[in-house]
């Protein structure tokens, strides 16, 4: 059986706060419960209290996974 992925993609981008609340919290639920999240995002602060590991993508690829603090380093 294939594990179940939740994408989000820019969520953080659209809505108002309370939507944007709603949807981090689902995120967080679904993690949680033992789910992978796939958190698309330009907006480092929620990457970094939400995402444990990173992957830092450039027009060619994938440029770093690993380590959420070091990725956001090399995004910025």
């Amino acid at each position: 059986m294939a594990d179940d992925i939740l994408i989000v993609d820019e969520v953080l981008a659209v809505g108002d706060y309370e939507f944007q609340k709603r949807a981090i919290g689902k995120m967080q639920d679904v993690a949680a419960g033992g789910r992978t999240v796939l958190f698309v995002s330009h907006y480092m602060g929620a990457v970094g209290s939400f995402c444990n590991e990173v992957m830092v993508m450039k027009q060619v690829g994938i440029e770093f996974r690993g380590d959420t603090n070091e990725g956001i380093t090399r995004y910025m």
